[in-house]
């Protein structure tokens, strides 16, 4: 599911490729997903390492994180915030979805993951707490926010705006 998943995202090739068509095709994989994922929690929970391995678990972390599920992201939040502590799950895993949640209940985000394309910009999404951002992202285990941004330029070939990171 996660290499099906990879390969329709991978047709998006910079801002501008999205098309309406590849849109609704990524939205209805991502239900198609969200459905077995239902369907495998209902059974096994969270389908941890002992389960599938640490591939397995980053598949489904990324399946997650694309789901249109709330509950279902909730659910693997609890998960990997234990398997975070275990030293099971990189804390990567732990931010971008206690972000990419909280985005989708309309809440600000803690770690600074989630950007959006503005402009041929990439623009971070609003933050709590703008000024102890470093802080949190040192404590949870995450690189500096300047390395991020410099990661996220070179992937996405975009300029991140660099008025909407805190300094």
């Amino acid at each position: 599911m996660r290499d099906v998943d990879q390969a329709v995202r991978a047709r998006m090739n910079g801002a501008g490729s999205l098309t309406e068509a590849l849109g609704r095709e990524m939205i209805a994989l991502d239900a198609t997903h969200t459905r077995r994922l239902l369907e495998i929690f209902k059974v096994h929970g969270f389908p941890g390492i002992e389960l599938v391995g640490k591939d397995g678990v980053q598949a489904v972390l990324i399946l997650v994180l694309h789901s249109p599920s709330i509950e279902l992201q909730k659910q693997s939040l609890s998960y990997l915030t234990k398997a975070w502590r275990r030293r099971e799950v990189p804390p990567e895993a732990v931010a971008g979805m206690t972000d990419t949640l909280r985005h989708r209940q309309g809440k600000p985000q803690i770690y600074g993951t989630r950007f959006e394309i503005v402009d041929g910009k990439l623009v971070l999404g609003k933050i709590k707490d703008p000024a102890r951002l470093h802080q949190r992202r040192a404590k949870l285990g995450l690189m500096p926010m300047s390395e991020y941004v410099k990661g996220l330029e070179e992937m996405y070939k975009l300029p991140v705006e660099p008025t909407s990171i805190p300094r």
